[in-house]
């Protein structure tokens, strides 16, 4: 009898607790909320249904303790789960994934930032300093140049009025891409945008990020305007606090390691740079010193593998290139 209540059921129907609510219109709410679910047993044994006519024999089983006993690996059915619902697949599945956080400058020197994207195999590319398309000014790069550089599945938000029009960021994947939410603070522009990529089966939450940049003379201006970057991390902080899923925030952060906004992300995220450890260059040169001041934060699972500072390139700021394992979601 025990090794019967443990076969698993006909694909349909996930497995139930023994004990059940009295009331007849919570037991059909509770049928209609499970009939979509799967579910798979421990050993490899083959999925199983219960309907409600099992449901008085689970009951009086003497058995129903040791069915509660057992592992179960529950999925939602896509057409059940909501957009933002993390879905996990079976345990031990996940995929590596090359991200790319890089500041092009708007574009002053196309031909040399072109080549450095090409030249490196990745999955995921979020871009900052983006002019917006309709600019007057010829030495910036057009937008259709650089949307069309991969021909990718893509996300743009215009943040910024700086230049001629507005300034973005964009974020490319070769997976497919939805738009996010826009990050913003009262009183000030737009920091940075969250898309959901899904590449091979894995999924997770891009931030594309460009703090406040430095402004006024040195050393003033990064004391002063550090206040402003704070209050956006701040917020980012907050704004994922109850968020499920893996998360990757990358960017222009425009802060550096020891100060208070590297600091902060530090003490909820995961530094990229700092878990994989090594050697790495500066990512800019500011009022001509060398700074890091381009991350790639992690939470929710993923695990950085790598960590790369691309040399050269056309833009004042390097290139980064963080490897992630990534948990499967399907």
């Amino acid at each position: 009898m025990q090794a019967e209540e443990r076969k698993m059921r006909p694909l349909g129907c996930e497995a139930r607790p023994a004990i059940w609510p009295v009331g007849r219109s919570q037991r059909r709410a509770i049928d209609r909320r499970y009939q979509h679910r799967v579910v798979t047993c421990e050993g490899g044994e083959s999925p199983c249904t219960e309907g409600p006519a099992n449901r008085k024999r689970m009951m009086m089983s003497s058995s129903a303790p040791d069915l509660l006993s057992t592992p179960v690996a529950v999925e939602v059915s896509p057409r059940q789960a909501g957009p933002t619902t993390p879905l996990r697949g079976p345990a031990g599945r996940t995929r590596t994934i090359r991200l790319m956080t890089y500041n092009i400058q708007c574009g002053l020197n196309w031909p040399d930032v072109r080549r450095l994207i090409l030249n490196r195999e990745v999955d995921i590319v979020c871009l900052q300093e983006i002019p917006q398309a309709g600019h007057t000014n010829h030495d910036l790069v057009r937008l259709s140049k650089v949307i069309g550089l991969l021909d990718w599945p893509y996300d743009l938000q215009m943040l910024w009025n700086r230049h001629p029009r507005r300034i973005g960021n964009l974020t490319l994947t070769r997976g497919r891409i939805r738009h996010g939410e826009v990050l913003r603070i009262a009183m000030t522009q737009a920091y940075g945008f969250t898309s959901h990529v899904e590449i091979d089966g894995a999924g997770l939450t891009v931030a594309n990020l460009h703090l406040s940049p430095l402004l006024g003379p040195p050393p003033l201006a990064f004391a002063v305007t550090e206040v402003l970057r704070v209050r956006e991390l701040l917020h980012l902080n907050t704004h994922f606090q109850t968020a499920g899923g893996a998360v990757v925030a990358a960017g222009d952060f425009n802060t550096f390691w020891p100060a208070p906004g590297c600091w902060l992300m530090r003490r909820a995220w995961r530094d990229c740079r700092a878990e994989v450890g090594g050697t790495h260059g500066a990512t800019r040169r500011t009022y001509g010193l060398p700074f890091v001041i381009d991350h790639c934060f992690v939470r929710g699972g993923i695990r950085p593998l790598g960590y790369e500072v691309v040399p050269g390139g056309g833009s004042d700021h390097r290139a980064v290139i963080a490897t992630l394992e990534v948990p499967c979601e399907l």
